[in-house]
This record gives structure tokens, C-alpha cells and sequence, in this order.
């Protein structure tokens, strides 16, 4: 088989004729089969819920909410963390 390259693609040799091939016409072979669909249903995932957020930590605590620790829950964010132990709304 020759191959003559050209300013639009190259040239080809199929059947006895000469055929221009260019990237658009151009199909790749399939090398890997198609993925056999899973039996199986995806997990579905929930995203993690987040406490009402209140003014103050006496309201949170009013509402059985609470205590918040530092680096675990998001809620820690909200409240001041007075005595400094990485854990706010502690209950009184």
C-alpha cells in the first residue's frame, strides 16, 4: 500500500482506487469493547445536613442542638468558642 501525502490529507489505496482520506472522514478503529452496562443501581449519596442556625448558643441548646466541635462539624463556625477548647453551644 502507498501513501501520498497531501496539503488536504492523504491518499490511500482501497480496492484498485485511490480514496482521500482526511481527519473528518477519517473513522478510528475501535480498539477496547463497549461497557457492559452494571446490574447493579448507583449509589445515591445524601449531602450531609447542617443544624438550624440560630443567634446564640443558648437558643441552640434551648433546641436540644449542639455541642458543635472543631474540624468535624460546619456548625463551629457560627459561635464563638469562649474557654478556647475547640468545642462551642456545650450544654450548661
Amino acid at each position: 500500500m502507498t501513501i501520498k501525502t497531501g496539503d488536504k490529507g492523504f491518499l490511500t489505496k482501497r480496492c484498485g482506487t485511490w480514496k482521500r482520506v482526511t481527519p473528518a472522514t477519517a473513522k478510528p478503529k475501535k480498539t477496547t469493547a463497549a461497557p457492559k452496562p452494571s446490574k447493579t443501581r448507583p449509589r445515591r449519596t445524601r449531602a450531609p445536613t447542617v443544624d438550624t442556625r440560630y443567634s446564640t448558643c443558648a437558643e441552640a441548646n434551648r433546641d436540644n442542638l449542639g455541642p458543635y466541635r472543631e474540624g468535624v462539624d460546619p456548625e463551629h463556625g457560627w459561635y464563638q468558642d469562649r474557654d478556647g477548647d475547640g468545642i462551642v453551644c456545650e450544654p450548661a
